[in-house]
């Protein structure tokens, strides 16, 4: 058990270590290889006040350890005759682990081991998404392990338990929180389905009915809370309830578009790039969500909109309007590339060949998105585009210098100001008059954006050309 622990642990530390493998050889001394060894210990087991008993005992096994991550850096180095003294100081070390059970609880290890096993590429990914700042900030520090050995061990130690869900100081555990009841159950659940739907003004029909199931729907959360507490009576009961609910399933199913939900999970767990998009958009929202989540016992509604919500954002699904999911992260990228584009052209107006305000900001667009397409890269782990993304930045001062200089916005204000003046909706109404058989077709076009996106952005463009009397020649 303790065997497979320690060598996903391994395994584990052989990862982080690989990301020095830019350099041709290895040069880590001794005091190197300890100061990585005390930050990882660190890492493991958090930011704490005093070290716990674990923390204390394995201080016994430094040498042994250092031993191993030696091992380690050899096998990195092409020396693989530093293989078998790898697993030979590995066999070396457990004997001194195993004594440690009661200190360091190696039956949670192995139990958190499996479940991450178990759960795979969506349980590593749902941990990465929930402390998505701390853990990039931890693989760009591990980039730079040769920079700060102690903290390039810390940040390696601190991704283990957080995505192991486990750490050495076991024995400082707060006191366990009350467990919930029916009742707070019943309240997660609501609070989840409210989450679900997002902030609308009217529910939609998919809520609405599941709300009418919600008295047997927490009949059958009481049940199960009550078998979870060690009342097997309920079990009956539970069959009972659910044999209840199977009528009620009906309706729910003829509005509650459920094959999306899944196709939408799906695609969120193929393309983790759209789901760091969308935190990346949302960062605030969800941010204050996960603190719901935390304090889930003082406000169960609040935890299970929470949760909702943070599912309804990272996958794009929502109950209200389940056609609502988006494709990928490429794909709303280029669209919104190609809007743009389409929006400058209807801004141009009726001219045939684009003047040098359009060609300037054209190429400010084309900017803007490679900066975009690396930013969100390097949010989702790929650090290797860092300096492109750096050297890209630093062509947005010159560009938009040249921009001031061409393109006429001193128009633009005039117009945008003169249009806000008290009678200033006169002068936007007799524009819409005027051309009103226009902007209503580029309004149906805009409606079905989705159809056609360089179609979408010109019509808006077109729109704000005609109503603000301006453009960019």
């Amino acid at each position: 058990m303790l065997k497979a622990s320690c060598f996903l642990l391994a395994l584990l530390m052989v990862a982080s270590a690989q990301e020095l493998r830019g350099t041709p050889n290895l040069k880590i001394s001794t005091d190197d290889v300890y100061e990585f060894l005390g930050g990882f210990m660190n890492g493991l087991e958090g930011k704490v006040s005093t070290p716990g008993p674990c923390y204390q005992a394995l201080a016994s096994t430094n040498e042994d350890f250092v031993a191993i991550i030696s091992d380690v850096v050899r096998v990195l180095n092409g020396d693989n005759s530093a293989v078998s003294q790898l697993i030979t100081d590995s066999e070396a070390l457990l004997p001194l682990l195993l004594p440690l059970e009661s200190q360091c609880q190696w039956g949670l290890l192995y139990n958190q081991t499996k479940a991450l096993i178990a759960g795979g590429y969506s349980t590593i990914l749902l941990r990465y998404s929930m402390h998505i700042k701390t853990m990039t900030a931890d693989i760009l520090t591990i980039k730079n392990c040769n920079a700060n050995y102690t903290a390039c061990g810390y940040a390696a130690g601190e991704i283990l338990r957080i995505e192991l869900n486990w750490k050495l100081n076991t024995n400082l555990k707060a006191d366990p929180k009350p467990k919930p009841t029916g009742a707070d159950l019943f309240e997660l659940l609501a609070g989840m389905l409210s989450g679900l739907e997002g902030p609308v003004k009217t529910p939609g029909k998919c809520y609405v009915a599941i709300s009418g199931s919600s008295e047997t729907i927490g009949a059958i959360v009481s049940d199960v809370s009550r078998i979870l507490d060690g009342d097997y009576s309920a079990v009956s009961q539970l069959i009972v309830d659910i044999e209840a609910l199977k009528p009620e399933l009906e309706p729910i199913s003829k509005v509650c578009d459920w094959k999306t939900f899944i196709t939408a999970v799906n695609s969120s767990i193929h393309d983790y790039k759209a789901v760091v998009l969308r935190y990346t958009l949302h960062a605030k929202e969800v941010d204050k969500d996960l603190e719901s989540v935390k304090s889930c016992s003082t406000n169960y509604t609040a935890c299970g909109y929470g949760i909702g919500d943070i599912i309804r954002i990272l996958i794009s699904w929502n109950l209200n309007n389940p056609q609502l999911h988006a494709t990928n992260y490429e794909t709303t990228v280029k669209s919104w590339a190609v809007i743009a584009a389409g929006f400058l052209s209807g801004l141009e107006g009726p001219n045939t060949t684009p003047g040098p305000c359009y060609t300037e900001l054209e190429k400010l667009g084309n900017l803007l998105q490679t900066l975009f397409t690396e930013g969100s890269s390097i949010f989702g782990g790929n650090f290797n585009v860092v300096q492109d993304f750096i050297n890209n930045a630093k062509g947005l001062v010159p560009e938009e210098k040249a921009i001031a200089k061409i393109c006429p916005f001193k128009g633009l204000v005039e117009s945008i100001k003169n249009i806000m003046k008290p009678d200033g909706y006169k002068i936007v109404l007799l524009r819409y008059y005027k051309y009103y058989q226009s902007i209503n077709a580029d309004i149906a076009t805009i409606e079905q954006c989705s159809a056609d996106y360089l179609k979408c952005g010109e019509s808006a463009g077109n729109i704000a050309f005609i109503l603000l009397n301006w453009n960019l020649q």
